[in-house]
């Protein structure tokens, strides 16, 4: 009872299934905390210059969560997904180039799905 009130509250910015909701600006974002975790990943997977196919599962389900914000960006999980094959039999991988720049494309997606450039639900009033 006491989280449901804490939850159920009206309010202009919400957290909801994990994703920020601004009722006033008709805006879904990806919460800060999410953004800077995500990014550290894909920047630490870049130092590296290889992964782990667990590490590789995870990167591909968050990533596939931003992908809801920015819907075309889709598309650049494929060399993750190709990447991951690999990975299932060895159990790490060094990471090619076209994933590389796959990557970097990413964290342009997150700012998109974090930033003011977040994806905006129109609506409107009859």
């Amino acid at each position: 009872m006491k989280k449901w009130r804490a939850e159920g509250k009206q309010e202009e910015q919400k957290i909801v299934l994990g994703w920020e909701v601004d009722t006033r600006a008709f805006v879904v974002k990806l919460p800060e905390d999410k953004y800077i975790a995500y990014k550290n990943q894909i920047n630490q997977v870049l130092k590296a210059g290889k992964i782990e196919h667990k590490n590789l599962e995870n990167m591909i389900g968050r990533l596939q969560r931003v992908s809801y914000v920015a819907p075309h960006s889709k598309y650049f999980l494929n060399w993750l997904r190709t990447l991951c094959k690999t990975t299932e039999k060895t159990t790490w991988a060094n990471i090619p180039k076209a994933t590389r720049d796959s990557l970097e494309l990413w964290k342009k997606f997150l700012e998109r799905g974090r930033g003011e450039q977040a994806q905006t639900i129109s609506c409107s009033v009859p």
